[in-house]
């Protein structure tokens, strides 16, 4: 048994494997922690990926329940974007649904088990509320497993993209009706979770996600920025006696 996990924006694996005590249990149960982001890697239609993944294996996917800014919902198909090390994700994310789609159908999920316990809502994954859900939802298909979960937190499944691409890629269907459910009724766990905002510019420029249309605006935000810094340094008779001499 390994347990597989990926560096984040907030910190790096080793941290939560320390924090979670992951490490005592990995030498209690006699199990290997890897970190994906530390790992060898190869080019798989076109994507960096850790060799470590290509090796048989049983993937038994354990997401979180979450709202987060770029998918609006992350859930299990969402989580294998984690597959990805750090040091090559950020060119990902503006295409993050079809990277999504791609990793789920190379990669299949034996097994899905949402950690439900404590959810996330409104500005994950970094400014995000914590909700006590008490919930775990299990099943063998990550489309399915998605769309149940979107019922659960009061989101239709077909107005999220990634999950509407995965549905029409062949990977699931998303009509609640038509998935056999065992256990408690959705409408007993039910609980409507608030939605992220707008992605604000500066994490646009994190994620390299700025539109064409925002491009102008950006330009002339740094053209304002050098006039400033050219009218402070100017006040340095050193700065001035520089720019004489280049003139």
């Amino acid at each position: 048994i390994t347990i597989i996990e990926s560096d984040c924006t907030a910190t790096d694996a080793e941290m939560i494997f320390s924090h979670c005590g992951y490490y005592e249990l990995a030498e209690e149960k006699k199990v290997n922690l890897i970190n994906l982001s530390k790992e060898p890697t190869l080019t798989y239609e076109g994507y960096r990926l850790p060799k470590a993944l290509f090796s048989n294996h049983v993937l038994i996917n354990i997401p979180k329940i979450k709202t987060m800014d770029l998918t609006v919902v992350s859930c299990s198909l969402k989580n294998l974007f984690g597959l990805i090390p750090s040091r090559h994700r950020a060119k990902y994310h503006k295409r993050i649904s079809d990277t999504i789609v791609d990793l789920n159908r190379v990669f299949r999920s034996d097994l899905i088990v949402v950690d439900g316990l404590i959810g996330m809502e409104g500005d994950g994954p970094l400014w995000g509320r914590p909700v006590g859900m008490v919930v775990v939802v299990a099943g063998d298909n990550p489309v399915v497993v998605d769309s149940v979960i979107c019922n659960i937190i009061g989101v239709n499944p077909q107005d999220i993209y990634h999950i509407m691409m995965a549905a029409d890629a062949g990977l699931g269907q998303t009509d609640i009706h038509s998935i056999n459910l065992l256990g408690e009724r959705l409408e007993n766990v039910r609980r409507s979770f608030a939605l992220p905002s707008t992605i604000p510019l500066r994490r646009k420029l994190r994620y390299q996600m700025v539109e064409h249309s925002e491009m102008a605006v950006l330009r002339q935000a740094v053209g304002i920025l050098r006039w400033l810094r050219r009218k402070k340094y100017s006040r340095d008779t050193r700065f001035r006696n520089l720019v004489s001499q280049k003139e």
